[in-house]
C-alpha cells in the first residue's frame, strides 16, 4: 500500500490577479506537503527568536542597518508564519524586485509587506502559509485535488456559485440541454479546504 503520496505542490497564488497573467510571467513557488509531526508542539517565542537569528545570520552580518530591523520582528505569529514558509518552500519563480528577480525565501519575505491587523485575506505571506499549513490535514486521497486548487487548475466552488439575481439565466442554469434535448446536470468543482487562522508549531 503506498503511503506517501505526493512530496510537493506548486502554488500560483490568488493574488492581485497573479493567476490571469501569462504562465511565463505568474509567481509560483513549490511547497512541500507536511505530516502531522510537522506541526505537533508549540514553539516558545525564545525559539523563535534563535531560529530567526540564525537564519538571517549571514544578511544580518553584511547589513547592520537589516539587523536592526529583522531584531525588531518580535511578534509570535509573524515568526510562526516565517518560518513555516521558509522552512518547507522553494523554487520561487518571477519574484521580481528593482529588475532582479530573487530566488531566496528569506529576502523575498523580507521585501514584501508583513500581515498585519486582523483581516489577513489579501496578504500575500498569509496566503502562502494558511496553503502550506493546511497540507497537513489533507488526506492522501484529496492530495491531487488540493494541489490542483494551489496551482488554479480547479475553481473552489465558492467563486463558481451563481447569483441569486442571475441564476435563471443561461450561463448559470443548473441543468444543460444536450443535443437531443434531454438535460443533464452541470458539472461541479471541488470545495477549497478551510483556512484556519495561524496557530503556533
Amino acid at each position: 500500500m503506498e503511503l506517501g503520496g505526493l512530496e510537493s505542490f506548486t502554488i500560483v497564488p490568488d493574488w492581485k490577479g497573479n493567476r490571469d497573467k501569462k504562465p511565463k510571467e505568474r509567481l509560483s513557488l513549490k511547497a512541500r506537503f507536511l505530516r502531522g509531526i510537522d506541526q505537533m508542539g508549540t514553539m516558545e517565542i525564545e525559539d523563535l527568536t534563535t531560529w530567526r537569528d540564525e537564519t538571517y545570520a549571514d544578511l544580518m552580518k553584511k547589513d547592520p542597518e537589516l539587523e536592526r530591523k529583522i531584531k525588531r520582528i518580535t511578534d509570535i505569529n509573524l515568526l510562526i508564519m516565517l518560518k513555516l514558509v521558509i522552512e518547507n518552500t522553494y523554487d520561487y519563480h518571477n519574484f521580481v524586485f528593482f529588475e532582479e528577480e530573487e530566488k531566496d525565501a528569506r529576502k523575498i519575505w523580507m521585501n514584501l509587506r508583513m500581515p498585519s491587523g486582523e483581516d489577513q485575506s489579501e496578504n500575500l505571506l498569509a496566503k502562502v502559509f494558511r496553503m502550506v499549513q493546511d497540507s497537513t490535514s489533507v488526506s492522501e486521497e484529496e492530495m491531487g485535488n488540493y494541489a490542483s486548487l494551489c496551482d488554479g487548475s480547479v475553481i473552489p466552488q465558492s467563486e463558481n456559485v451563481p447569483d441569486a439575481k442571475t441564476e435563471e439565466s443561461p450561463e448559470n442554469a443548473s441543468t444543460q440541454q444536450d443535443q437531443n434535448g434531454s438535460s443533464k446536470s452541470a458539472p461541479t468543482s471541488t470545495t477549497e479546504p478551510a483556512q484556519p487562522q495561524p496557530s503556533p508549531v
